[in-house]
């Protein structure tokens, strides 16, 4: 079993522990959170609870994610107008959105440098009289480079007040982060675990739910203001093209290459690849922005909008590409005619090899039958001689019926060579027909090609 030291540190990194905790804390079924603590695999005992809290809090196991949020700083006085931030996810301070490379010591003092000195501060942690922390406050010092000392304080900021400084930090926006700055605090789910312990069965609701709906009011506020980067088109090209490639193989197989139904349906492919492509980044785009909300908050808070607001970045990124695509379209037309050309030139040398092996097979088999012929005809004129030379009947006889079949051979080897030599005269033929389509072919691509390439901006290029 974990201990409550790491069920701590978990709840900062915002893993799926804290995200189970806060919706067992915000249920009104009080046996959802007794079934947490029995069976979450961490030591949820009230003791050992209460004792890595103060761990946590202060001294040599200070961990600073336990104190992250949104701080007011009152002093020093020039920077009474900033905020400092604390990540949970990696303990790092800003000052505003600038990160500074803190570190914590033995003493559980954070401190880091920067161009105006190095600040030593400590984060205090108290609580009233029924267990609930008050604001989180961190005092100390900084030492300036020229010898002297300003005193330096701050307090976490109530929760829901400057939600604008809030939403404008380079501090990642994770559940953990959310969670301490609208009031749920790493501190505050600790008590409340502690207080179902000692029975206390509805401890920390209503403050989660307070926590919810102030989340889902600057969700609603900061979903408008964000603008997801724009979708890289040029970066698309290749595989749009080959969309519309693939569309036009595909139907060319039963149409015509002048039926305009190709063009229409490699338009409507391409289109849907073009919509699907943008709407799947501006999801995950906005899905990575606003994942500390969507594990926050419940579905009906977030899905809509979030959904609405997805679909409207998809379209005015998309712009008037779609006009690029349409079947009438210069860039469509001219793609897919370079596809049906570039098709067309590739069946043409198909064929062409196809004739060219033709070719070559019957001049062979040509060849060997007029060899084959000549040496019979060879051996024939030796039986001739004998037979002319034979005094025997029978055997003048024999010699005789040899030669009529070597004729017979002789006959249909010439025959047989005329006619592969014919074949192979159509085959060279229709070869150079090929070829010459295959050129002709691979001309209309080129210029399609061309065509095509002019007119990519309508799609690919930014501003449209």
């Amino acid at each position: 079993m974990k201990t409550s030291k790491q069920f701590i540190i978990d709840l900062t990194r915002s893993k799926q522990i804290l995200i189970d905790t806060v919706k067992a804390i915000e249920s009104d079924d009080s046996t959802k959170m007794k079934a947490l603590i029995s069976d979450c695999g961490y030591d949820l005992s009230a003791d050992n609870l209460k004792e890595a809290r103060s761990a946590a809090e202060s001294g040599s196991h200070f961990n600073i994610s336990i104190a992250a949020g949104l701080y007011n700083i009152s002093e020093p006085k020039e920077l009474k107008d900033h905020k400092l931030k604390v990540d949970p996810s990696n303990g790092r301070i800003y000052i505003d959105d600038v990160i500074k490379d803190n570190r914590t010591n033995s003493d559980g003092k954070v401190i880091w440098t920067d161009a105006e000195g190095t600040y030593t501060i400590t984060f205090r942690f108290d609580y009233e009289d029924d267990g609930s922390p008050k604001p989180i406050t961190f005092s100390g010092n900084r030492k300036n480079k020229n010898g002297g000392q300003d005193a330096v304080k701050g307090s976490k900021l109530v929760p829901g007040s400057e939600t604008v400084a809030f939403l404008n930090s380079s501090v990642p926006l994770a559940i953990a982060y959310i969670c301490t700055v609208f009031g749920v605090s790493i501190s505050s789910i600790v008590g409340w675990i502690v207080g179902r312990c000692m029975g206390k069965e509805d401890v920390g609701t209503v403050e989660v739910r307070r926590a919810m709906d102030l989340a889902s009011e600057a969700f609603q506020s900061f979903i408008f203001q964000y603008k997801p980067p724009g979708f890289d088109y040029t970066s698309m090209r290749a595989d749009l093209e080959q969309i519309i490639e693939r569309s036009v193989n595909h139907n060319l197989e039963d149409h015509d290459p002048t039926d305009g139904f190709i063009q229409r349906e490699a338009s409507k492919d391409a289109i849907t690849y073009l919509e699907d492509s943008v709407r799947t980044t501006m999801r995950s785009s906005y899905k990575k922005k606003f994942r500390g909300f969507i594990d926050f908050l419940s579905k009906p808070r977030y899905q809509q909008l979030l959904s609405d607001e997805e679909s409207s970045a998809t379209e005015k990124d998309i712009g008037n590409r779609r006009d690029g695509l349409k079947p009438e379209a210069p860039y469509l037309r001219s793609a897919v005619e370079y596809c049906i050309h570039t098709r067309a030139k590739r069946l043409a040398q198909e064929k062409g090899a196809a004739y060219e092996a033709a070719l070559d097979k019957n001049k062979q088999e040509a060849q060997n039958d007029r060899a084959q012929a000549a040496n019979k005809k060879k051996a024939r004129q030796d039986l001739v001689d004998q037979a002319n030379a034979e005094t025997d009947a029978a055997k003048k006889a024999e010699l005789q019926q040899k030669v009529k079949d070597l004729d017979t051979e002789i006959k249909k080897l010439e025959s047989d060579a005329r006619e592969k030599e014919e074949k192979a005269k159509e085959a060279e033929e229709q070869r150079d027909r090929e070829k010459e389509n295959a050129e002709e072919s691979d001309k209309k691509a080129k210029e399609a090609e061309e065509e095509r390439d002019t007119h990519a901006k309508d799609v690919y290029d930014k501003g449209h």
